[in-house]
């Protein structure tokens, strides 16, 4: 009789599972579409039975519900993700940086550049003329509302960068948050549920590599830890919070608070993800930019200033300043302006050397600045023209390897992504042939208990 219960409990624990891996297999199926799924697996084993002769068998267990899942190509995904969103929102606002300052035949800062040098080279030609004088007043204005213009734009940028910033913090703590609970909840779960949780887990550590560079291990209970460079972000069901800051520099920093309130400037931990490619163009690439642009303003300003200050006006006057005067090159392209006097009175541009016999002396001299190197680019000296062009290139060269950087990490995740795919992924054809053979399983267990049963009747029969 007890060797007929055995095989009876041989049949049930093959029909509990079969009917797990059903369960696990539609499970699949369902999610063949949820991102961050990875397919799930039944792993059996033989219950332990006795050692004989006599032999007694205990059927069939489930060792576990297996996630297909590799985890160091995980922490290479999330690395790899971490350098091409720096490198996409590099690319990203380098791409409208260029768009500002792109070039054309009529428009542009050189054009605008040479337009005034040629201004004053006809005015050179003809002193008195009010037309030539026109001309000249014009490229001026035209001029500083363009420096005016480009500084605005990079600031304005700069603002936008600072705003974006902050929202990511948002972002970025929502995440945190999230994280810790799913760790809270692995604690208290057992059985399937927890590899439910450790997907849910794995999308959220993803989505946080796109927005800064983290380390992260799993903890013996499966909970994990994050960190950023040495800094904890998420222990247990505890998660940091992240804000952002302008600094005494007008610089974006990024700041830890502790619980007591405590802020630790971690801006410097950040080195990958969208948020370090925010904090390098806001705080180094384009102050950059508008430091060379404010040179060339106060350059231009102070050398044209000068000689027309040396100069005469057809009223015999001198000492005017042609631009608005500036006492620093600190947003010296933002401030540069014509001089309204010179705007209301075209006579006194000071086109002549003399204030007796009026001459073009003064007009060809400020002309021939396109000619004169008064500007410091490295161990150089350039010209107004030359120095806007290196700025010019190194706008173009910083997109471009943007860009190419962006197109590469982009080729690298996507390889690692697949690779993830072809292990991770719910394979349909896979679980359908599994389906059917659980099916069967099912069907086949059935029997044995059927089997068993009429076993048991016959013996009990024999027993009457």
């Amino acid at each position: 009789m007890s060797d007929i219960n055995g095989i009876l409990n041989i049949g049930l624990s093959a029909l509990r599972a079969a009917k797990t891996g059903v369960e696990v297999t539609a499970q699949n199926i369902a999610n063949v579409d949820t991102p961050g799924y990875s397919q799930k697996e039944v792993v059996l084993g033989p219950k332990k039975g006795t050692e004989g002769p006599p032999y007694f068998f205990n059927g069939v267990e489930i060792s576990e519900i297996k996630r297909a899942y590799d985890e160091e190509l995980a922490r290479e995904i999330s690395a790899q993700q971490s350098r091409s969103s720096y490198w996409q929102t590099s690319e990203e606002y380098l791409a409208r940086i260029e768009e500002i300052f792109s070039e054309s035949d009529q428009s542009g800062l050189r054009s605008d550049l040479d337009l005034f040098w040629n201004a004053w080279q006809k005015l050179s030609t003809n002193p008195s003329g009010y037309g030539e004088r026109q001309e000249v007043a014009a490229a001026g204005n035209r001029l500083s509302e363009t420096l005016s213009s480009r500084s605005s734009d990079l600031q304005e940028i700069m603002a936008n960068i600072n705003r974006q910033v902050s929202r990511n913090m948002e972002e970025i703590n929502q995440i945190l948050q999230k994280i810790a609970e799913l760790n809270r909840q692995i604690s208290e779960s057992i059985g399937g549920q927890v590899n439910e949780y450790k997907d849910r887990l794995d999308k959220l550590i993803e989505d946080l590599s796109e927005q800064i560079n983290v380390n992260y291990w799993q903890e013996k209970n499966g909970q994990v830890t994050v960190s950023l460079n040495g800094h904890s972000l998420v222990e247990g069901n505890q998660a940091a919070t992240l804000t952002s800051a302008t600094d005494e520099q007008g610089h974006t920093v990024v700041q830890k608070k502790l619980t007591d309130g405590t802020l630790i400037d971690v801006t410097e931990r950040i080195n990958a993800g969208k948020v370090a490619g925010l904090l390098s163009l806001g705080n180094k690439i384009i102050p950059g930019y508008l430091e060379k642009l404010d040179k060339l303003a106060f350059g231009l300003s102070q050398k044209v200033n000068e000689q027309h200050q040396s100069g005469y006006g057809l009223d015999g006057s001198t000492g005017v300043n042609f631009f608005k005067p500036l006492d620093t090159s600190a947003n010296a392209a933002r401030n540069l302006a014509l001089n309204p006097d010179i705007e209301n009175n075209l006579n006194l541009i000071a086109a002549s050397s003399s204030p007796e016999v009026p001459d073009n002396e003064n007009a060809i001299k400020i002309a021939d600045f396109q000619r004169n190197s008064a500007f410091e680019e490295g161990s150089q000296l350039l010209t107004a023209n030359d120095y806007y062009a290196s700025l010019y290139r190194t706008i173009g060269r910083d997109t471009q390897q943007a860009q190419a950087k962006s197109d590469q990490q982009r080729l690298i995740v996507n390889n690692l992504k697949d690779r993830r795919s072809m292990i991770s992924d719910v394979a349909l054809d896979e679980q359908l042939a599994n389906l059917i053979k659980f099916q069967q399983t099912y069907n086949a267990s059935a029997k044995i208990i059927s089997t068993a049963d009429q076993m048991m009747s016959t013996l009990l029969n024999l027993s009457i």
